[in-house]
């Protein structure tokens, strides 16, 4: 044990004190001032908050002079301290429903404060960084401040750039119908070169003027590692880990409904200081996509007008199920996919007009996107056509391979509408590489 003399700051007639200390540790002598005189001090809150912004203390005391006259003994190293005052007891509102949490982040305790601060009417806070040597009693003397006043972060504002809304021979209506629709950012932060997390948050981004989407992150200043996921909302994908985002696969929809799905990533790294205010980061789209073409309307039209009991084109339902593995789950750190499924995924969509091609001619019969790692790969799909008044299939088509890379639209046409009954095959058009034909 290391004996220990200090001058306490809980008096300001300094007198003589002996701390022990344990061997290899260093400690920390809080005192306060308040810069206003019409709030009393019923309780006190101490976080530290260690290198890896992780929780390192976290203890409540009656009132400052219970704090200044004890010491906190830690291992050497830089920490971050935060006070909170009057976060309980008879000084909260009786709206107040959450206590004040105990392991967090200093990022998330900020936010939590501002969100809740209503609930503590005579909320005061201080912090401040300092180094804990070996041996050394530091001494501290922090001024609360009213509300969260005495947290000092620094806020970085992100300007998110999109990837161009259209893939090559397609046109999004994404970018047509979107363009007011808030894009939902969920932000994880980690202590740089680490898996420290330092910070998660979720939030709902509105276009700028400059066609930019604005965030904000506040943190001590210093480098982390960012990792950012958006996307337009709608409950397409599970987002609690982005180390393993997952595609939700219960009621899977594509088709009409596969722009809603768009989605983006970045892992960057970011510096946060006084002199570093705004931060431009070029977001990157996860996907590669496909659409399947019927090219056979004519054909189908000449079926019902020989006789055949068929419905209308627009009537049909189309069924589409994925054969083998699907990519479900993705590492927005790796920006890779993780995980994939092997359950019969399907989708039910309907004909609609194809970008490009003449209605009475052909129709797009389904779409979807696919998580890609950025190399070359496919897909496998079985294909029917539905007639929705017996439930049963006019025509089926299986075996189908899309192939596929990032950034990329792969086309498939065929006679889908009337396969096994009028020949010919199927062409695949990818815009990256030679056309494939697949007869059946």
């Amino acid at each position: 044990m290391l004996l220990i003399t200090f001058f306490t700051a809980c008096d300001k007639d300094a007198h003589e004190n002996e701390y022990l200390l344990p061997e290899g540790k260093g400690a920390l002598i809080i005192g306060f001032e308040q810069n206003t005189e019409d709030i009393t001090i019923e309780d006190l809150t101490i976080y530290l908050f260690g290198e890896d912004g992780q929780t390192e203390f976290c203890q409540t005391y009656t009132d400052p002079r219970e704090l200044a006259s004890e010491h906190i003994a830690l291992d050497a190293g830089n920490y971050t301290l935060l006070a909170v005052a009057n976060s309980e007891g008879k000084n909260s509102n009786e709206t107040k429903t959450e206590a004040l949490p105990q392991e967090t982040t200093l990022p998330d305790l900020a936010e939590w404060l501002s969100e809740h601060a209503a609930d503590f009417p005579n909320l005061m806070t201080a912090s401040t960084q300092t180094e804990v040597k070996t041996g050394v009693a530091n001494r501290l003397l922090l001024q609360l401040q009213k509300g969260t006043e005495g947290i000092h972060l620094s806020t970085l504002a992100l300007r998110l750039t999109l990837p161009e809304p259209d893939m090559p021979a397609y046109t999004s209506t994404r970018a047509k119908d979107g363009e007011n629709t808030p894009l939902r950012c969920v932000a994880e932060v980690y202590q740089t070169g680490t898996d420290n997390l330092i910070h998660h948050r979720e939030w709902n981004s509105s276009m700028q003027p400059d066609g930019t989407y604005l965030a904000e992150l506040s943190l001590m200043p210093g480098d982390y590692d960012l990792r950012l996921w958006a996307d337009w909302g709608g409950g397409y994908y599970h987002t609690d880990d982005l180390s393993a985002v997952t595609v939700l696969t219960d009621n899977y929809v594509a088709g009409e409904e596969t722009d809603k799905k768009d989605a983006y990533y970045t892992a960057s790294v970011l510096n946060i200081g006084e002199d570093n205010t705004e931060q431009a980061i070029t977001l990157t789209r996860p996907f590669a996509r496909y659409r399947l073409i019927a090219n056979d309307v004519e054909g189908y039209l000449n079926l019902i007008a020989n006789g055949e009991d068929y419905p209308p084109v627009e009537d049909l339902q189309v069924h589409i199920t994925y054969e083998g593995f699907f990519p479900t789950g993705f590492d927005v750190a790796t920006g890779k996919p993780n995980d994939a499924l092997n359950t019969g995924i399907h989708y039910t969509t309907a004909p609609v007009a194809a970008t490009s091609y003449p209605e009475a001619e052909a129709r797009q019969i389904g779409s979807d996107f696919v998580l890609t790692n950025g190399e070359k790969s496919f897909v496998t799909v079985t294909i029917q056509m539905i007639d929705p008044r017996t439930g049963e299939a006019i025509s089926t088509v299986s075996g189908i391979q899309i192939p596929y890379r990032r950034g990329h639209l792969t086309t498939v046409t065929g006679r889908f509408l009337t396969a096994g009954k009028t020949t010919g095959g199927v062409e695949v058009d990818d815009d990256w590489e030679n056309d494939i034909t697949i007869d059946f």
